[in-house]
């Protein structure tokens, strides 16, 4: 598999060679400063917090990453003390995420036309939310939606003969992963419309370096909370976590930066 993993790696990067050159944004950068290096490496972090909507599309994409980095630490357990199967079955039972990813790249354009690019962020990280909060209660969203609401799922278990709790799983892996596509594909589309050219660098890579601190110490304590508390108080503690840190962002982003330096915008 690291084999596999690298190679298309190396694919990918020599694929890259025959892309078509594209102009630099050139006058962006005339008649600013020469920055020291320190500067270089701060001035994507500068540029997101100066500029409050980047921020928080920032957030949102950092707080799937994380819910997700955390979640493949607890998933193992999960399918044991849960769901009642083996850990092997992992990729069988959230084998329909992968369905859920290739919807939400489809629908993410047309959602973001629909309610704006911001709003489908959010909209998709309260839902990826919700659907972890429903994995901790698996058993009752299933009374909920067979008991209640009369949907035939007894009868499609049956058939498939899979258990009631595998089946429910595998259905709320779809929208999760719809979710993770659309706010993905959101959040990058607001970076790259805001950040001009000369600091676009610098603030994916601060992107990705704010997913990966923040991420470290939850994924870490993941794995040791669910020994001390159990799976389920873990997956609704995440769900609560990340649904009250994207109405943080959704705030942040509603808010004027005190800073008074103007931001200068990407071209359209």
């Amino acid at each position: 598999m690291f084999v596999l993993a690298g190679t298309l790696w190396l694919v990918a990067g020599a694929l890259t060679t025959l892309l078509p050159s594209i102009p630099l944004h050139r006058s962006a950068t005339k008649g600013k400063k020469r920055r020291s290096f320190l500067q270089t490496l701060t001035a994507g972090l500068e540029f997101i917090r100066k500029d409050r909507p980047t921020l928080e599309a920032v957030l949102h994409d950092v707080l799937v990453s994380v819910g997700m980095s955390s979640l493949v630490v607890i998933i193992p357990f999960y399918l044991e003390r849960v769901l009642g199967t083996s850990k092997e079955n992992t990729v069988f039972v959230f084998a329909p995420a992968a369905v859920g990813l290739v919807l939400g790249l489809r629908l993410a354009p047309r959602v973001s036309h629909l309610v704006g690019e911001r709003m489908a962020a959010f909209i998709a990280v309260t839902t990826f939310g919700f659907c972890i909060f429903a994995l901790g209660f698996i058993e009752q969203t299933y009374w909920l939606f067979n008991d209640v609401l009369r949907l035939p799922l007894d009868q499609i278990t049956d058939f498939l003969q899979i258990s009631p709790a595998v089946f429910l799983t595998m259905l709320v892996t779809v929208p999760a992963g719809m979710s993770m596509s659309i706010v993905n594909v959101a959040a990058r589309s607001i970076l790259l419309h805001r950040t001009p050219g000369y600091v676009r660098g610098q603030v994916i890579a601060s992107q990705g370096l704010i997913g990966n601190i923040i991420g470290l110490v939850p994924t870490l304590l993941a794995g040791l909370a669910t020994d001390l508390f159990g799976v389920i108080p873990v997956a609704v503690g995440i769900a609560v976590l990340i649904i009250a840190g994207g109405v943080y962002a959704r705030h942040l982003g509603n808010t004027r930066s005190d800073d008074s330096e103007k931001i200068a915008l990407a071209p359209a």
